[in-house]
């Protein structure tokens, strides 16, 4: 499990500016390592993986109702479809019902029409990808 860390935390509690720091430092360390991340790159021994932390920390955005928090993370993290599904449950859970669609579009939208990213490097699975932007 490894606990909270310093990105859950700020995400947890809407520090956007901290959430963006701790983002590009792991992003600087992961092009300092030459780009693979073992999982004892400057992390605390048992401390969660980064991509790990990246999923709890956005469940934790979509709790709060907090869409900067979720914007900077989704800079860097693009969830997967069940991410965003969990996202937005929790989102209508809290009452961030505006956060909710934004994670998952209503159904009048085709989900076939949201962009796919395909990273060159990552694994296959399509991943979704949000636009951001006014609505």
């Amino acid at each position: 499990s490894g606990g909270v860390t310093a990105l859950i935390i700020a995400s947890k509690y809407g520090n956007t500016d901290v959430v963006k720091t701790l983002l590009e430092d792991e992003a600087w360390k992961q092009s300092e390592a030459g780009g693979s991340s073992s999982p004892s790159d400057g992390r605390a021994e048992g401390e969660m993986p980064w991509e790990q932390q990246l999923i709890v920390a956005f469940h934790e955005a979509c709790c709060n109702g907090l869409e900067d928090v979720y914007e900077a993370l989704s800079e860097v993290f693009t969830p997967t479809l069940s991410e965003l599904r969990r996202g937005a449950d929790l989102a209508n859970a809290a009452g961030f019902s505006s956060l909710a669609n934004r994670l998952i579009p209503a159904p009048r939208q085709s989900i076939d029409s949201l962009p796919i990213r395909h990273p060159a490097n990552q694994s296959p699975e399509p991943k979704l990808s949000l636009v951001s932007g006014s609505d």
